[in-house]
């Protein structure tokens, strides 16, 4: 059920016709699906309130830096200029956050990265033998590539001529 929430989770859960397309979806793979649907749609919705409550600070830093700007510019705050203000620093929180979730993304994919060199590193230490894979030796896997190509390329001139020689022998 976890790897079904983590897949889930990252659509957008909302109403009915969510429920329905989630439940024609899951109908064959589970028995109590009502249940599951509602674990969805409340794991969703509990989702959107962390993100809500992630951006509070954020929208408000920005909207008092645009009042700041707007109040130096001599703008008369007017509840559409605020309005806009307002929309505006919402959007540019969502695009922070999203930098700095796919920021920590990032680091999290180096430092497994890191971890896995590691133990490599740990195991060539211990005396395992460690095949690499190409891209971790480009130029090895580049040099082999090439005495492969080299072989095939005589091995093919090498076939040539035994079928030159064939036919001037039955001529």
């Amino acid at each position: 059920m976890a790897g079904y929430l983590d897949y889930w989770c990252s659509l957008d859960i909302t109403g009915s016709a969510e429920r329905d397309s989630l439940t024609v979806a899951l109908e064959t793979e589970f028995e109590d699906v009502d249940r599951m649907v509602d674990c969805l749609i409340d794991e969703r919705q509990k989702r959107r309130r962390e993100i809500a409550l992630e951006l509070v600070p954020i929208e408000a830093g920005i909207y008092t830096s645009l009042c700041n700007e707007a109040s130096n510019r001599g703008l008369i705050f007017t509840p559409q200029l605020q309005e806009k203000l307002h929309d505006t620093a919402h959007a540019k929180a969502i695009v922070i956050r999203e930098e700095r979730e796919q920021e920590g993304a990032r680091a999290r994919m180096r430092a497994r990265q890191r971890e896995r060199e590691a133990e490599r590193l740990q195991r060539r230490l211990n005396g395992e033998k460690i095949r690499d894979s190409p891209r971790e030796r480009p130029e090895q896997t580049y040099k082999a590539d090439e005495r492969r190509h080299l072989q095939l390329r005589a091995q093919a001139e090498l076939f040539l001529l035994k079928q030159d020689l064939r036919a001037l022998g039955e001529e």
